[in-house]
C-alpha cells in the first residue's frame, strides 16, 4: 500500500477521527496498529507500524522498517466526518491525514 495515496489518506483521516471520539478505538489502535488499520480495511502487511499518539508527522524508518503514523490531538474546533463519507476539519491538524 502506498501510504501516500490519496484513499489511504483519506481513510486513515477517517480512522484519527474515529479515535478522537472512541477512547477504547484509540486505545486498540495504539496497542496493534496492523490489527486495527486491517478492521478498518487498510492493507498493512508489508510494514510494521507504529502510532504516535499526539504526533504530527508521517515517517518511516528505512533500517528498521518500521513506519510511524500520527495521531494527533484533537482540534478544538473540529467537525469530523461529513455524512457523504469524506471527511472535513474546521482546523487542520497539519499531518498526513488532513484531505
Amino acid at each position: 500500500m502506498d501510504f501516500n495515496d490519496k484513499d489511504f489518506v483519506k481513510k486513515y483521516a477517517q480512522i484519527v477521527v474515529k479515535a478522537w471520539d472512541d477512547a477504547d478505538f484509540k486505545k486498540q489502535l495504539v496497542a496493534d496498529p496492523a490489527k486495527v488499520l486491517a478492521g478498518e480495511g487498510v492493507n498493512a502487511q508489508d510494514v510494521t507500524i507504529k502510532i504516535d499518539d499526539g504526533g504530527t508527522k508521517q515517517s518511516f524508518d528505512c533500517e528498521s522498517g518500521i513506519l510511524t503514523l500520527p495521531l494527533p490531538p484533537k482540534p478544538q474546533n473540529s467537525v469530523g466526518v461529513a455524512n457523504d463519507g469524506d471527511t472535513t476539519f474546521s482546523a487542520c491538524c497539519c499531518c498526513c491525514c488532513c484531505p
